[in-house]
């Protein structure tokens, strides 16, 4: 005798809720409701961005900003796909998650970039930052964009999803976060002293 059968657990009967396990009620709304908010500062920058192209005064900080936003909307949208494929499945698609982080990450570091750059003056009151001030930003936002891609990384590749319920449960996640506190410190001292 040849039996084959497909055993499926759920919680609930609903389209959007019942493939999400406990800890994940609510990801799939919170994935709509930003993807949303992103399309309308993305149409907010886009009205601010014309008005200053035509003024002249495009800066390279509205340049950043503007990056940021966008990487940030397709990063909300690639997880928005992500989880309505979830829903309907219960497993998604992971290349759209993965590509969503990367984006995130990449829209990340930029904004923190730009909020030390800015919290240094530049552009504000000063044309340059000093040579071994760009290099210490620079290490910072290569230090930041690493441990973000190992983060990633590892909650992807390597991290039990049994028992890791979201990507900063790791000693690489942790680390991530304490970068997140140094470029706060590194932004609020930066503005004290100018």
């Amino acid at each position: 005798m040849d039996i084959e059968y497909e055993i499926e657990f759920t919680n609930g009967f609903e389209w959007y809720s019942k493939h999400f396990g406990a800890d994940e009620i609510g990801v799939l709304e919170t994935a709509i409701a930003f993807s949303c908010l992103y399309v309308v500062l993305g149409g907010f920058y886009f009205a601010v961005r014309k008005e200053l192209k035509r003024v002249r005064k495009h800066h390279h900080t509205v340049k950043m900003l503007g990056s940021s936003i966008i990487l940030a909307f397709f990063a909300h949208g690639f997880f928005f796909l992500h989880y309505i494929w979830y829903s309907s499945d219960g497993i998604g698609y992971l290349p759209l998650r993965f590509i969503g982080r990367l984006l995130q990450l990449s829209s990340e570091t930029t904004f923190l970039i730009l909020l030390i750059l800015l919290g240094k003056g530049w552009t504000i009151c000063c044309r340059k930052i000093s040579a071994r001030g760009r290099v210490k930003i620079a290490v910072f936002g290569t230090v930041y964009a690493t441990a973000w891609l190992l983060t990633v990384g590892y909650h992807e590749f390597v991290a039990d999803k049994a028992s890791t319920l979201h990507m900063y449960q790791s000693s690489f996640g942790n680390f991530l976060c304490a970068l997140r506190f140094v470029g706060l410190g590194w932004f609020w001292y930066s503005i004290s002293v100018r």
